[in-house]
This record gives C-alpha cells, structure tokens and sequence, in this order.
C-alpha cells in the first residue's frame, strides 16, 4: 500500500528446520506475468527473489511447495515458524505464520 514506487522489490522466505524447498515450485503472478509463471528457486535464498518493479496499489502473489523431511521433524504435534519478507530500496516488511 501507499504513493510510492518500489523498485527491485526483493522476496524472501525462510523456512523453517523440517522443511525443503521443492525445487522448480516457485510461480509468479504479477503486472508482468499475469498468469502463473514459473520463475527462480531463489525465493528460498540469501538473496531472494527480484520480481521487478511495483507501483502504488501493486500487487504480486507467490506460490511455491516445500515437504516436510521426516529426519528432522518428530512424529505428533509439532509447530512450525515460516517468515516471509519483501525488501525494496525504501525498507523492508515481513510476516510470519506457524504451522500446526
């Protein structure tokens, strides 16, 4: 939200110990890709994932897989943290949500 260009918008997600990316997962939907494109693995990476450029009242979703590895995760109830974040030139803004 706001009256600012944003430009080099930047994605990032950590997942959480137990969880793995799934490779080749990652799609796009935005001002420039409006149906789902798949894009780069980097959403899971130190530096991200650059989905261009959004002007005020943009928006973008992302979707991606990740699996739950068994060798790192006990059987029974367990909570898992994912954070999200977006970062631009002018800040950055993150979320998180936990998993049951």
């Amino acid at each position: 939200t706001g009256t600012t260009q944003q430009n080099n918008v930047v994605l990032k997600d950590a997942l959480p110990a137990g969880l793995d990316y799934v490779a080749g997962t990652t799609y796009l939907v935005n001002s420039a890709n409006r149906t789902p494109t798949n894009v780069s693995d980097r959403i899971v990476t130190e530096g991200g994932l650059n989905i261009g450029n959004a002007g005020p009242g943009a928006n973008a979703f992302v979707k991606f897989s990740a699996k739950v590895d068994l060798s790192e995760v006990e059987c029974g109830q367990r909570t898992l943290k994912n954070v999200a974040s977006a970062h631009t030139n002018n800040g950055s803004k993150s979320d998180d949500a936990d998993v049951t």
